[in-house]
């Protein structure tokens, strides 16, 4: 992706800045990725009770807009998204690890407990909108309250 790079403003604020793309300008025309930098940051682990405060590491980024094909390609390499943050934990030194785990929607078939479980859940679903039913008036209504 092509890379904003903060530099002081007026004010002292932080304000992007463009970096070329590799390749100058004979590279193919393609959307552009813009994103701004944020660098190296600790922060306590959300997956564990440890208090310390530096405990999971991670490079971070802004994401103002990304290609499908830069996003892939972030994806691939262990980057993690929330929102419009993109973000890769430094796994040497983070304290619980988070590994990416995926699976080809296409290609699942789902096992004989998991079936078993779908329909489990299922009839406690129907149950409860019966109860609600049941209650006076229709489940929507109820709803709306």
């Amino acid at each position: 992706p092509r890379v904003l790079a903060a530099r002081p403003g007026q004010g002292g604020a932080m304000t992007p800045r463009l970096l070329p793309r590799e390749g100058g300008a004979a590279a193919a025309p393609m959307p552009e990725s813009v994103v701004l930098d944020h660098g190296m940051s600790a922060s306590s682990c959300g997956y564990c009770d440890t208090t310390a405060e530096d405990t999971f590491a991670s490079h971070g980024m802004w994401v103002y807009h990304m290609s499908v094909g830069d996003y892939q390609g972030l994806l691939d390499r262990g980057w993690r998204r929330s929102g419009q943050f993109m973000y890769k934990p430094e796994m040497a030194v983070t304290c619980c690890p988070p590994y990416t785990i995926r699976l080809p929607a296409k290609e699942f078939a789902p096992t004989k407990g998991q079936r078993k479980l779908l329909r489990k859940f299922e009839r406690h679903l129907a149950a409860g909108l019966e109860r609600r039913r049941g209650a006076g008036g229709d489940a929507r209504s109820q709803a709306k309250g």
